[in-house]
């Protein structure tokens, strides 16, 4: 879940390292300014303006909360961090001679985009109304948007949708659970018997044992016996 801590300062973390502080707001000004949508949707530019042409300041602020409510809820956390950083900003104006009047003067062409149709002489009259409108942003964006949040339900601690909250969560619940036991090995094959060679006769020890006579050959055409007596061949070779 992405969460923005209201009013935190994105430089903090980068004390005692050499940063172009130009080019990092030169970069945070044409990224809104490349919005295709600006962040006052040229739509509610007419609103806007007639926010800032009321006689008394507290009446100016009323409308102006009362035409912020009506934005797309997606708008009100930008607008919320993008003008809280800028007051902090502006309370540094005795050392970066950057009030929020000033501010306002480079920041106002940015945050609003007139529309096409509307008259160039109009458009030059309208210059002081956007200043005094992103000045008042910055100089009440506690009041401004701490009306707004409290009706959106924020705590303006931090910006987190409702969207990002419950996806979190649900990643949280599918994510497997982290367990100390030993990992499970993979199954293996059960061991085979190493093979068996085929048995082999015990040595004939060299002994007095009788010498197997070969047997004596059958004449044809008869049976063949075998005799339980050995041949004279056989005597002479237990005689020697």
């Amino acid at each position: 879940m992405c969460v923005c801590v209201l009013g935190r300062d994105p430089l903090a973390d980068t004390a005692g390292n050499k940063l172009d502080v130009a080019a990092v707001a030169s970069t945070l000004k044409a990224y809104f300014r490349e919005l295709s949508i600006p962040l006052f949707p040229t739509d509610r530019y007419q609103e806007f303006i007639k926010c800032t042409r009321y006689d008394d300041t507290a009446s100016k602020l009323d409308s102006l909360v009362t035409t912020i409510r009506t934005l797309p809820p997606q708008i009100i956390p930008v607008m919320r961090f993008l003008f809280t950083f800028l007051y902090r900003v502006s309370l540094q104006a005795s050392d970066n001679k950057m009030g929020s009047a000033n501010l306002a003067l480079v920041f106002g062409p940015t945050l609003t985009r007139a529309p096409d149709s509307l008259d160039p002489r109009q458009l030059h009259n309208d210059v002081p109304s956007v200043n005094l409108l992103i000045q008042m942003c910055i100089d009440k964006h506690e009041y401004i948007f701490g009306s707004v949040s409290d009706d959106t339900g924020s705590t303006g601690k931090s910006i987190a949708t409702p969207t990002a909250a419950r996806n979190s969560t649900d990643a949280q619940k599918s994510a497997p659970l982290l367990s100390t036991s030993p990992p499970i090995e993979p199954p293996t094959a059960p061991p085979t018997a190493p093979p068996t060679a085929p048995p082999t006769a015990p040595p004939t020890a060299l002994s007095t044992a009788a010498p197997t006579c070969p047997p004596t050959a059958t004449p044809s055409g008869l049976e063949s016996t075998t005799s339980p007596q050995v041949n004279n061949s056989c005597m002479q070779q237990l005689i020697i």
